[in-house]
């Protein structure tokens, strides 16, 4: 319950003013909105109505596939009754989001997400980034930086502070 013009009062239904900022029903609960139409606040897609608030479709219960897949693409319901997302994708903001291109995206609320996508990858500073010694290919993978061509040191220095440019191309330096 809410306290809106001076009554408690659950959320999902109560009058709204469409178009205002911020929204009148997120400043209460981030997964509602006010419906222009009807001018009261419900549930963003991809969200249901729990109790007083809004929950996201995937991880709720389901009793078949098509109660999951008619609310969130890409989804399904697993033999325990339960909305999750089809291998190859993940949860993000109530969306079964594919996992490509996970290099530079937002891990700050799921670290283990870069990971489980590539192993030579970590969340470093909120993004998913290679790990020391390893850059992102073209096909969205960390590949060692060993053995890559190099013009200088500096292509190589940046990767792993023990490589140099040998011949054209990164190698450990001596000792290392």
């Amino acid at each position: 319950l809410v306290h809106i013009n001076g009554k408690c009062q659950s959320l999902i239904g109560a009058t709204c003013i469409p178009g205002t900022v911020p929204d009148e029903c997120s400043y209460y609960d981030e997964f509602t909105s006010c419906h222009v139409h009807r001018k009261t606040c419900q549930c963003v897609p991809h969200y249901y109505l729990s109790g007083d608030y809004c929950m996201p479709v995937v991880g709720s219960e389901c009793e078949n596939n098509e109660s999951c897949v008619a609310q969130v693409e890409n989804s399904f319901c697993n033999d325990k009754d339960i909305c999750e997302c089809q291998d190859g994708f993940t949860e993000h903001h109530g969306f079964c989001e594919q996992l490509t291109n996970v290099h530079g995206f937002d891990c700050f609320d799921r670290p283990w997400l870069c990971e489980e996508f590539d192993r030579k990858s970590a969340c470093i500073d909120g993004a998913c980034s290679c790990i020391n010694g390893f850059d992102v290919n073209e096909n969205d993978v960390c590949v060692s930086v060993l053995g890559r061509s190099c013009s200088d040191f500096t292509d190589c220095i940046v990767y792993d502070p023990n490589s140099d440019c040998i011949d054209g191309t990164c190698l450990c330096r001596a000792g290392y």
